[in-house]
């Protein structure tokens, strides 16, 4: 390895990235449980309370992200202008108090969690794109264009959830 850096270099690289997908592997979930869990309490079938938990784990990932975000950010090019101002960490954390301060309605808290939701997959595909799997694949192009490949790329995604992978961003 020593007399290989560029693939040292290759694989610290992907080290920082899998520790970054993990954390954000974590909020994903959350956030869309948040999002079903306030659509159930502004229509009254669940009362604002059952939101605390839940919105005390985001607030704990984010918090988590941001500092983790300090150390790998650089490295990771999370701040880069061809990410998009609003997947920056610190402007989705402006994002979840928007969703979390619970003044919107139906319609508003829907939007403003997709917009969230949006943003952080847009961060996991920033971050989780390897290069190498571009040659694997043979270059880069759109995959499952035809119904029976589309339905393998879902139940691979499945599978591989059931295997213990954590987010999966596939695109329409």
């Amino acid at each position: 390895l020593d007399q290989n850096p560029p693939l040292v270099e290759s694989t610290e690289h992907e080290l920082r990235g899998l520790e970054y997908l993990r954390q954000l592997g974590t909020l994903l979930p959350d956030l869309v449980s948040h999002r079903t869990l306030a659509r159930q309490v502004i229509a009254g079938d669940r009362p604002a309370g059952e939101l605390r938990p839940l919105q005390t784990s985001i607030d704990t990932h984010y918090a988590a992200l941001i500092q983790l975000d300090a150390r790998l950010g650089a490295a990771l090019r999370t701040s880069r202008p061809e990410l998009g101002a609003d997947a920056v960490p610190a402007a989705q954390v402006r994002g979840w108090q928007t969703c979390k301060d619970g003044r919107q309605d139906k319609a508003g808290s829907d939007a403003a969690h997709s917009a969230l939701i949006g943003s952080l997959r847009t961060l996991i595909g920033h971050v989780g794109l390897t290069p190498q799997a571009v040659n694997a694949l043979g270059g880069y192009g759109a995959r499952g264009k035809s119904d029976a490949q589309a339905r393998k790329i879902v139940a691979d995604a499945r599978a591989g959830a059931g295997g213990g992978c954590f987010p999966l961003v596939l695109v329409p």
